[in-house]
């Protein structure tokens, strides 16, 4: 299986699989964009790199326009978030999750989704009653 490396905020390269529905995605999407003289892959019309502010401002025109930010955030953040609550609910596994997000550890993760993950605490300390 081949990976691509993305460089987090924090400076960190994360590898992200490259899953055969990932390639099926990003191949439709390099084909739908077209191929261009630039090994970025999310690029403006003129063929510049789309910063974090653009997606942000962008993300929230849209939540605005569709009503949708009268009732819930509209953030990457909050997509970020929204990402790890469903997946501690889809029972995930926790490490893996970690791994997934970039978080240094399962104590920051834990921290990342509480607002949400009511069992998250629980799920961490089963197995270590007694330590």
């Amino acid at each position: 299986m081949q990976s691509i490396f993305q460089h987090a905020k924090n400076r960190y390269a994360r590898r992200i699989p490259l899953t055969d529905r990932l390639k099926h995605v990003l191949k439709s999407y390099i084909t739908e964009r077209g191929v261009l003289d630039t090994d970025l892959l999310f690029i403006t019309v003129e063929n510049k790199p789309i910063g974090g502010r653009s997606i942000q401002d962008r993300l929230k025109q849209y939540g605005e326009q569709t009503g949708i930010s009268k009732e819930v955030t509209v953030s990457p953040h909050a997509f970020r978030r929204t990402f790890c609550r469903l997946k501690v609910e889809a029972g995930t596994n926790l490490f893996v999750l970690q791994r997934m997000t970039g978080h240094q550890s399962l104590e920051i993760l834990k921290r990342y989704v509480e607002i949400y993950g009511r069992d998250l605490e629980q799920a961490i300390e089963d197995g270590f009653e007694g330590l």
